[in-house]
């Protein structure tokens, strides 16, 4: 089985490691891949209201890993602060 982790040593998904090794680095990486895929095929810039609501799922696919990275790398600034 392959690896996507450490593709990037100071990228945004580094900190995940701390938490949950590679594997969970692979899939914060694949899953936000994913979810920016599905939101360009589904194009986001068309109004309708069913539309949108269609695109709350990859919006989240591709916001939560990144967010996660941050908060984690967040919090093991803060620890090294006490």
């Amino acid at each position: 089985m392959g690896k996507v982790a450490f593709g990037q040593p100071d990228g945004v998904f580094l900190p995940l490691v701390s938490v949950g090794g590679t594997p969970l680095s692979s899939f914060a990486v694949t899953l936000c891949g994913f979810g920016l895929g599905a939101l360009m095929l589904r194009r986001p810039w068309i109004t309708d209201r069913e539309r949108r609501r269609r695109l709350l799922a990859p919006a989240l696919a591709a916001a939560l890993p990144v967010l996660a990275a941050i908060a984690t790398r967040f919090t093991q600034v803060l620890s090294r602060w006490r």
